[in-house]
């Protein structure tokens, strides 16, 4: 006997595995949308540091045209940076 068309289980079925799979692609997607944007932070952040230390002027400021709040200790010579919700420490030599 030959069958012409698909058991209703064999849809559920095989919609499940679809919705099993979907999900593990999207969680994966999802994960690596927010590692590039913590790179993309991090790059910046990096970025303002040296244009910060390139300056000369170790002072505590921020810069509007940035955004950037800049502090420096000098007991320890660390310098954080931050800007929205980010923040950085860089210990200078």
């Amino acid at each position: 006997m030959k069958r012409a068309g698909e058991t209703l289980i064999e849809v559920i079925t095989a919609m499940a595995i679809f919705g099993v799979v979907f999900a593990g692609i999207s969680d994966f997607m999802a994960n690596q949308t927010l590692a590039l944007a913590r790179n993309k932070k991090q790059a910046d952040m990096m970025y303002y540091a040296q244009r910060y230390v390139i300056s000369g002027d170790y002072t505590d400021r921020e810069v509007t045209e940035w955004g950037v709040k800049f502090t420096f200790n000098k007991d320890t010579n660390t310098l954080t940076l931050s800007k929205d919700n980010a923040s950085m420490a860089f210990k200078l030599q």
